[in-house]
Protein backbone atom coordinates (compact mmCIF):
# COMPACT_ATOMS: atom_id res chain seq x y z
CA UNK A 1 0.00 0.00 0.00
CA UNK A 2 1.11 3.56 -0.59
CA UNK A 3 1.96 5.90 2.24
CA UNK A 4 -0.85 7.92 3.75
CA UNK A 5 -0.76 10.97 5.97
CA UNK A 6 -3.59 9.36 7.95
CA UNK A 7 -0.79 7.48 9.70
CA UNK A 8 0.66 9.94 12.21
CA UNK A 9 4.20 8.55 11.98
CA UNK A 10 4.29 9.13 8.23
CA UNK A 11 2.88 12.63 8.69
CA UNK A 12 5.46 13.54 11.33
CA UNK A 13 8.37 12.22 9.23
CA UNK A 14 7.12 14.09 6.15
CA UNK A 15 6.65 17.37 8.05
CA UNK A 16 10.09 17.09 9.67
CA UNK A 17 11.59 16.51 6.20
CA UNK A 18 9.76 19.46 4.64
CA UNK A 19 10.43 21.88 7.49
CA UNK A 20 14.03 20.72 7.85
CA UNK A 21 14.82 21.13 4.17
CA UNK A 22 13.20 24.57 4.00
CA UNK A 23 15.00 25.69 7.17
CA UNK A 24 18.35 24.55 5.80
CA UNK A 25 17.52 26.41 2.57
CA UNK A 26 16.91 29.61 4.51
CA UNK A 27 20.09 29.20 6.52
CA UNK A 28 22.30 28.42 3.53
CA UNK A 29 20.39 30.81 1.23
CA UNK A 30 20.06 28.13 -1.46
CA UNK A 31 16.89 27.52 -3.49
CA UNK A 32 17.81 23.91 -4.27
CA UNK A 33 16.50 22.77 -0.89
CA UNK A 34 13.12 24.37 -1.53
CA UNK A 35 13.12 22.86 -5.02
CA UNK A 36 13.63 19.39 -3.56
CA UNK A 37 10.67 19.86 -1.21
CA UNK A 38 8.55 21.17 -4.07
CA UNK A 39 9.37 18.12 -6.21
CA UNK A 40 8.54 15.89 -3.24
CA UNK A 41 5.19 17.67 -2.76
CA UNK A 42 4.26 17.43 -6.44
CA UNK A 43 5.17 13.74 -6.54
CA UNK A 44 3.23 13.06 -3.36
CA UNK A 45 0.19 14.90 -4.72
CA UNK A 46 0.35 12.92 -7.96
CA UNK A 47 0.60 9.62 -6.10
CA UNK A 48 -2.30 10.45 -3.82
CA UNK A 49 -4.53 11.60 -6.67
CA UNK A 50 -3.82 8.45 -8.68
CA UNK A 51 -4.47 6.13 -5.71
CA UNK A 52 -7.79 7.64 -4.62
CA UNK A 53 -9.54 4.30 -4.16
CA UNK A 54 -6.77 2.93 -1.91
CA UNK A 55 -6.79 5.93 0.42
CA UNK A 56 -10.50 5.79 1.23
CA UNK A 57 -11.53 8.27 3.89
CA UNK A 58 -8.04 9.81 4.24
CA UNK A 59 -8.00 10.95 0.59
CA UNK A 60 -9.12 14.51 1.36
CA UNK A 61 -6.63 14.82 4.25
CA UNK A 62 -3.76 13.65 2.02
CA UNK A 63 -4.64 16.10 -0.75
CA UNK A 64 -4.93 19.05 1.66
CA UNK A 65 -1.56 18.27 3.27
CA UNK A 66 0.05 17.85 -0.16
CA UNK A 67 -1.32 21.19 -1.34
CA UNK A 68 -0.20 22.97 1.84
CA UNK A 69 3.28 21.49 1.51
CA UNK A 70 3.37 22.48 -2.16
CA UNK A 71 2.36 26.04 -1.33
CA UNK A 72 4.97 26.29 1.41
CA UNK A 73 7.63 24.95 -0.94
CA UNK A 74 6.69 27.35 -3.73
CA UNK A 75 6.83 30.35 -1.42
CA UNK A 76 10.20 29.22 -0.06
CA UNK A 77 11.53 28.69 -3.58
CA UNK A 78 10.45 32.17 -4.67
CA UNK A 79 12.05 33.78 -1.62
CA UNK A 80 15.30 31.83 -2.02
CA UNK A 81 15.44 32.60 -5.74
CA UNK A 82 15.05 36.31 -5.01
CA UNK A 83 17.84 36.17 -2.41
CA UNK A 84 20.14 34.25 -4.77
CA UNK A 85 19.46 36.73 -7.59
CA UNK A 86 20.21 39.72 -5.38
CA UNK A 87 23.40 38.13 -4.07
CA UNK A 88 24.58 37.43 -7.64
CA UNK A 89 23.91 41.02 -8.72
CA UNK A 90 25.64 42.49 -5.68
CA UNK A 91 28.62 40.18 -6.18
CA UNK A 92 28.98 41.22 -9.81
CA UNK A 93 28.72 44.93 -8.93
CA UNK A 94 31.51 44.70 -6.37
CA UNK A 95 33.61 42.51 -8.66
CA UNK A 96 33.35 45.04 -11.49
CA UNK A 97 33.95 47.95 -9.14
CA UNK A 98 37.23 46.63 -7.76
CA UNK A 99 38.39 45.11 -11.05
CA UNK A 100 38.68 48.53 -12.74
CA UNK A 101 41.04 49.99 -10.12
Amino acid sequence: MIYSFGNQKVLIVAMIFLLGMNTVGYIKKKGAFALITMIFSITSLYIHVKQKELLGETYFLNIIIDLLALGMSMISLLIMDEIETRRTIIKSVFKNRYENK
